[in-house]
């Protein structure tokens, strides 16, 4: 059953140099620095009703991503435009019988 929540993930640029945690009101975002060349990886989880497929492999549009994570600051905002794949799934739970 799809539990409310889908996440996105992608790679962007950025000046951060350390693990950054984002909060917004229904959503949040965890970054950290992949190499010393401003490559950033990110996971952003959105509280919605529309879900998504269960495929963490699943391409998602910058549009929607953007859409969804708009609340954020510039700077945030920079390392998920500057992004090329992305992706997004939903997050499903299970009952283990």
């Amino acid at each position: 059953m799809y539990s409310g929540y889908s996440a996105w993930r992608g790679i962007g640029l950025s000046n951060n140099k350390e693990v950054q945690f984002y909060f917004g009101s229904k959503s949040h975002i965890v970054s950290y620095p992949i190499d010393n060349n401003g490559r950033t990886s990110f996971v952003g989880v959105i509280k919605t009703k529309q879900s998504a497929h269960d495929s963490w492999k699943t391409k998602g549009s910058k549009a929607a991503l953007i859409d969804d994570l708009k609340d954020y600051d510039s700077s945030v905002f920079s390392m998920l435009d500057s992004s090329t794949d992305i992706y997004k799934w939903g997050i499903y739970e299970t009952t283990l019988k």
